[in-house]
């Protein structure tokens, strides 16, 4: 019941919505296509393939973050999400389901950069397992605190600048579009709390950028489930769930 209510609800909001509304797929690609191009013309060579990685991230956190203006919609402007509260469906089927249809408008995007990466022979099938797990992970933890603050957002025009803001210290502060290494140890530490900046040092060393991670690997993945757990934990306990 709550798994198939979920994926009804990941296939309206994403795969009918992009049917009815192409333009919401392109726009999605606009700003990762926008740094490969100015990192082709103005980079180095081999800041192509993080740029890859920067905008492969960059559609997963966007789509997480987006979940944000899709919640504040259906909570305040077509009182969707109290249909939702009085049904037997719970936050995290809820949440789920809008996770899947971030996940539904991403596939473009994922399919153009995968294409990119084994275009620039980055991919294996240890990396590609790595990217698939790893993207899985930050997309739940990302949606998880995306779906939680937007609950508490009074009013739709809030969101805009809010998701904006997240975004960029989500996708692009952090070393997501540029090595690790550039940064101090201590900074580069700290960035692997970050669900995206953690998945591209994944990427990064699997994919033969870097030869070594800023901590241990196995403490990387189990800080990035550990995220998502807790992230989906408190969307389904502390967030605002109740009519509004």
């Amino acid at each position: 019941m709550q798994l198939r209510g979920a994926i009804s609800l990941g296939w309206l909001n994403g795969v009918v919505a992009a049917r009815r509304n192409p333009l919401w797929i392109i726009s999605n690609l606009i700003p990762p296509i926008t740094f490969l191009i100015l990192m082709k013309i103005y980079a180095r060579p081999e800041m192509v393939e993080y740029a890859l990685i920067g905008g492969f991230i960059m559609i997963i956190a966007s789509n997480a973050i987006g979940l944000m203006g899709d919640t504040v919609f259906y909570k305040r402007e077509v009182k969707f999400q109290d249909m939702i509260v009085a049904s037997p469906m719970t936050p995290v089927a809820y949440m789920f389901g809008l996770v899947l249809s971030g996940a539904f408008f991403s596939i473009p995007g994922i399919t153009l950069f995968l294409i990119l990466m084994a275009y620039y022979h980055l991919l294996s099938f240890v990396a590609f397992g790595v990217i698939i797990l790893s993207s899985i992970l930050s997309l739940v933890a990302l949606s998880g605190l995306a779906f939680t603050l937007a609950t508490f957002v009074k009013e739709p025009r809030f969101v805009w600048p809010l998701s904006g803001i997240l975004s960029f210290l989500i996708s692009v502060l952090p070393p997501v579009y540029y090595p690790w290494i550039l940064l101090n140890k201590w900074l580069a530490v700290i960035s692997m709390f970050i669900p995206s900046s953690s998945a591209a040092a994944l990427f990064q060393k699997h994919l033969g950028l870097t030869s070594s991670l800023p901590m241990n690997e196995l403490f990387i993945w189990i800080i990035l489930i550990v995220e998502s757990l807790l992230l989906l934990e408190v969307a389904m306990k502390l967030s605002n769930w109740r009519e509004s």
